[in-house]
Order: structure tokens, then sequence, then C-alpha cells
């Protein structure tokens, strides 16, 4: 059987006005932030893609590119740069879930490195300079030449797609350096987010700054306490055991049913008393 064939889409600037909605949208929300991002792109530089947009009668209805049209009737602008499908295109929904699934957003390690390059190379390691040059916020620039001044082993797990950008940023914050590897570790192995990852350093160094507090006495050897092991923050929470921290994994659940299972785990007999 073979494929039917879609017809080419024309390039060509549409009215706004003759747009309407799509049918079906596939975003139930869009974030705030970054709609107001795409605005500012848009006035500083254009709609650099185009959106999709299939013909129906003497109007358009949008195929794929619902958050791009969203921004350009905020601009607002009076035509928006589309390719035009003919009526009646079979692959429409098709179309709208590859233009949102396929692509691949660049890597904030990458990033880091391209930004850099252009801070030297163009913009004499001027920061402001190198926002203007791009047209992006202070903030998006410095949260990724911030990787570069981290841990060297954590941006190379971020390239690697094996991390996220959140996580990334909050292991850059534990000074401990064991610390930071046994939390890289584990975020690899378990998949941990930023939330989790933020936790784990918060415990660490409250307890940190516990073990601390006794180097104020006059004894030396209180001055040299050692800070606990990493594993009395990352204990089971069944057993509350840390005997052995390759062999935890990162469980996520809510606090009700953790609670459920405590209690169903305790009313269990020890092993030793099992038949």
């Amino acid at each position: 059987m073979s494929t039917p064939t879609i017809a080419p889409p024309e390039f060509r600037h549409v009215r706004i006005e003759l747009i309407d909605e799509p049918e079906l949208a596939m975003r139930e929300s869009m974030n705030d932030e970054r709609m107001g991002d795409l605005i500012a792109s848009i006035r500083r530089l254009g709609l650099l893609q185009p959106i999709g947009l299939v013909q129906v009668g003497a109007r358009f209805r949008v195929s794929f590119g619902h958050r791009r049209f969203i921004a350009c009737r905020q601009v607002p602008m009076q035509a928006i740069p589309s390719m035009v499908f003919a009526e009646g295109t079979p692959d429409e929904e098709a179309m709208k879930v590859a233009e949102n699934e396929d692509r691949e957003e660049v890597n904030a390690g990458e990033a880091a490195l391209y930004l850099n390059e252009l801070l030297e190379r163009k913009c004499g390691g001027d920061v402001d300079r190198l926002c203007d040059y791009v047209k992006k916020k202070r903030g998006y620039v410095e949260d990724r030449l911030l990787l570069l001044a981290g841990d060297l082993e954590v941006l190379q797990e971020l390239r690697a797609r094996r991390i996220r950008f959140s996580v990334a940023k909050e292991l850059n914050k534990v000074k401990d350096t064991a610390a930071r590897r046994q939390f890289l570790d584990a975020a690899i192995r378990g998949g941990a987010n930023g939330a989790l990852v933020r936790r784990w350093r918060e415990e660490h160094e409250l307890f940190q700054s516990r073990q601390a507090q006794p180097a104020s006495a006059e004894s030396e050897d209180a001055k040299n306490l050692a800070p606990q092991p990493i594993e009395s923050v990352m204990r089971c929470r069944i057993c509350n055991g840390a005997d052995d921290f390759h062999e935890m994994e990162v469980v996520y659940q809510h606090r009700s049913c953790a609670k459920v299972e405590q209690r169903a785990f305790e009313n269990q007999p020890a092993i030793g008393a099992r038949s």
C-alpha cells in the first residue's frame, strides 16, 4: 500500500487576523517566563522559524508553531512567516507532534562552551557585551558560564546528557568534593532532579555546620573533627542503613505512601525470626 504524497507547503506571509487557533492544541500550558523571552526575541530579531498553517477556505489554521503564533500576536505582528499546507493535508497532527517532539534543545553544557568562545572572541571578555550580542538575559548567560568554573566532571556528565542542567547547578554548589562526586553518582544512576539534589546538599551542609560547632573549643582534636560521611544524608528510608551507598537507588513516592510502607515493614518479624 503506497503512502500518500503530501503536497509541498508554500512559504507565505499570512495576515495574523486570518489565522485561527489549532483545533486540538498539544500544549496544555506555556511557561510565562519563556514566553516572555520568546516575545522579546521576536521583537529584536523577528520570527526566525516559520509556523505551519493549513488553509481552510479563505482562512488558515495553526498546525505547528502554536507558541510562536501566540507570541506574534502579543508583539504584535501584522503578518507571520508561514509554511502553508493545502486544505485536507492528511498528516496535520503528525506534523504537530514531530515539530514539538523531534527537536533537540541545545545542551546547557554545550551552550556554556559556545558562549565562552563568543565571550573571548567577539566580546573582549565583557559579559554585558555578550548578553547584548546574543540577545539573552544576564541570568541565562551567567548560569551557563558558571558551569565552566565548576566541577569539570559535572560539566562532562551534563554535556553527555546524563544529568539535567538543574542538577549540575546544584552539584556545583556542593563545596565538599567527595560529597559532590557521590551526589553526582547517585543522580546519574537514579535520575535525580535538581530539587532532590538540593535537599541532599542542604542536609549535608546542615550536618557539617553542626559538626563544626565544637571547633570553638580549645581542644585541637575538636578542631580537626572530621565531618560524618555523606552516607549519613543518604540513608535507606526503610532500614535506615547506609552500609553500601552503591546498593541504593533514588525512589520517588508520596510521603503518605512512604509512611504506610514503613509501618508495614516495622510490623514484619525480624529476618532471623522467620521460619
